[in-house]
């Protein structure tokens, strides 16, 4: 199995070249008809329901090694988000670029998300060449075919807003950060999942996607500067509770 790797000495391996995510933020994820799990039809548009961020999992079932690892390490990484539901707060769309795979092959794979996160977590589709194409490039999600059943791809999924455009690509560097999981997911969907907005907006307020390194970071002066804030608000508190106090008596 090729897939895309860290470039080694400037060498780009011609199976590698033009393998990419491109960060297309904020663009329409491409309505196009696929097959689900089960043979019926299924438009993309109708997995965002307005309410809900997607996580797209772009692979293809066949893919000997690195596609199931990648499906593996998210739901590792998804499993860790105990006050984010899966089917709730988020869904899972997993889709086959390879255009030769049948329902049957993404029912099988459907079953693994199904028995981790719930039935209701995750959909799978396959589709034909032109469609899946269409779908791929909306997300700027560059493959390659190196010869019959083999592709080289990128090892990144995509998390897209409720209401269908691509938000930020999270990169499988040896296994999903369950925290960039978490912020890509909330900030996908500017905070209204899970059950504390209080710590929705302190985590993106605390936190910065850093485009350099693929990942989030803290910002250290905003968490200096909010619990300044904080500090500041608390010893107001006290001091009107005290003087409050003081003339009552």
């Amino acid at each position: 199995m090729i897939f895309l790797i860290a470039q080694m000495g400037g060498y780009v391996p011609p199976e590698t070249d033009g393998v990419e995510v491109e960060d297309r933020a904020g663009e329409k994820v491409a309505d196009v008809t696929l097959t689900d799990q089960h043979g019926r039809k299924l438009k993309t548009s109708s997995l965002f329901n307005g309410k809900r961020p997607v996580i797209v999992v772009p692979m293809y079932y066949t893919c000997p090694v690195v596609c199931t690892t990648t499906l593996t390490l998210l739901i590792e990484a998804a499993r860790r988000l105990q006050d984010l539901e899966p089917g709730k707060d988020y869904r899972v769309f997993v889709y086959s670029f390879n255009h030769s795979e049948k329902p049957e092959d993404a029912l099988r794979k459907c079953r693994t998300v199904w028995e981790h996160l719930g039935r209701g977590a995750a959909t799978c589709a396959v589709g034909d060449s032109l469609s899946v194409w269409k779908l791929s490039e909306s997300l700027g999600f560059r493959y390659r075919k190196v010869k019959e059943g083999l592709y080289s791809h990128p090892v990144a999924v995509i998390v897209a807003t409720p209401d269908g455009r691509f938000s930020r690509a999270i990169y499988d560097m040896g296994g999903f950060n369950a925290t960039d999981l978490r912020l890509a997911l909330l900030e996908a969907a500017d905070g209204k999942i899970g059950k504390s907005q209080i710590v929705n907006s302190f985590l993106l307020y605390c936190y910065q996607y850093d485009s350099a390194n693929r990942r989030y970071n803290l910002i250290v002066w905003r968490v200096v500067k909010l619990f300044g804030i904080l500090t500041l608000i608390f010893v107001g508190a006290v001091y009107g509770y005290v003087l409050f106090s003081r003339r009552r008596r």
